[in-house]
């Protein structure tokens, strides 16, 4: 039988000597539950599409080596900006 490696979280899946160096920082901002503005908890497809932004934006800010909240916080505001025209 063949040994398999096993695939690296995202956080760890960089090449190069960066991975080894990253700031605390990029794991800000990320998994924290939005609830909707009335209180209630929003359906499971808007949590899959937050988890999945969350996602592109760590990996996002892996790559340019930047804060995750940074890289959330523009996010939002292009996808306010989509919203609204």
């Amino acid at each position: 039988m063949t040994d398999r490696q096993e695939p690296q979280p995202i956080e760890t899946a960089v090449s190069g000597p960066q991975g080894a160096q990253q700031p605390a920082d990029y794991t800000q901002g990320v998994g924290t539950r939005e609830r909707a503005a009335d209180g209630r908890t929003e359906p499971p497809a808007i949590r899959q599409l937050r988890a999945e932004r969350d996602l592109l934006a760590r990996t996002v800010a892996v790559y340019t080596r930047r804060p995750v909240s940074d890289v959330l916080a523009e996010t939002r505001e292009a996808l306010a900006e989509t919203e609204t025209n």
